[in-house]
């Protein structure tokens, strides 16, 4: 069964990056971002994550 997790991090900057992935339900979205240490990759886009402040996750 796949899921769609809206993804959104706030930067340190001010700006705000929304993004939209469809995964297996047991994905952990979370965990990954964990796992990738200073980057992560999502969809086309890599993310530079201490120049995040927060993030954001909803599923549907």
């Amino acid at each position: 069964m796949m899921k769609v997790f809206k993804v959104t991090f706030h930067m340190n900057n001010g700006e705000v990056l929304d993004f939209e992935l469809k995964r297996p339900a047991t994905y952990d979205v979370y965990k990954k971002i964990e796992e990738s240490n200073q980057w992560f990759k999502l969809n086309n886009e890599i993310i530079n994550l201490l120049n995040v402040n927060s993030i954001h996750v909803e599923t549907e």
